[in-house]
């Protein structure tokens, strides 16, 4: 199963995604391997690939992401996916591809982002100092047809929208990867380096 949340930067999506994952954890026996843009950056960029921030990159990046997804999916992982995907086409193929696909589209104006701007990102590009930035630069397809679609911008906590997807979706699944060892590990990684290598190790076979 892949759970994928998308939006625009600063939308939430990391913060949904990191207590989702948490929550998995605790109430399932799902492992629900985190997975997003700066782990898989880290894990390629380690292998010298391609890791800018230009359309062309971004779109090998969102395929990559993709195919990581993809393997980690075929070998029996659930996967939390947090991406700031600009490719309709991408959304479209997961649908046929995943084995059990949740899109889940997180929401907030343009206004409410620009506030927030956790990373300095929207003051860069209003001042010129960056360019290739998704709202700006390059625009940001709303996703058609997601499965969930939350507002982030509106009177609800991140535990609370994390709550929201987790009762959307696992209500009616009987989940369970009984992997102990994959758990353990898990709840012992502290940081995106620890879940890259995590990731890396378990998507090896796959990529050769």
């Amino acid at each position: 199963m892949v759970i994928w949340l998308v939006g625009m930067s600063g939308v939430g999506k990391t913060t949904i995604a990191d207590i989702l994952f948490k929550k998995i954890s605790k109430e399932t026996d799902s492992n629900a391997l985190p997975i997003d843009g700066d782990i898989v950056r880290l894990i390629d960029g380690n292998n010298k690939k391609d890791t800018s921030y230009s359309l062309k990159s971004r779109y090998k990046n969102a395929k990559r992401i993709q195919e990581i997804c993809l393997a980690l999916d075929q070998s029996g992982e659930d996967v939390i996916c947090s991406i700031l995907c600009i490719f309709p086409d991408i959304l479209k193929d997961n649908k046929k591809i995943f084995s059990n696909y949740y899109e889940v589209y997180l929401d907030a104006s343009l206004e409410e982002l620009e506030r927030r701007d956790t990373k300095g990102l929207y003051e860069s590009a209003r001042k010129g100092l960056i360019s290739d930035l998704v709202g700006y630069d390059i625009e940001f397809p709303i996703p058609k047809e997601p499965n969930i679609h939350l507002k982030t911008d509106q009177n609800k906590t991140a535990k609370e929208l994390a709550s929201i997807i987790y009762n959307e979706i696992f209500d009616d699944l009987n989940l369970g990867n009984k992997d102990t060892d994959l758990k353990s590990s898990l709840s012992k990684a502290t940081n995106t380096t620890d879940y890259a290598a995590i990731v890396s190790k378990l998507i090896k076979p796959a990529g050769g």
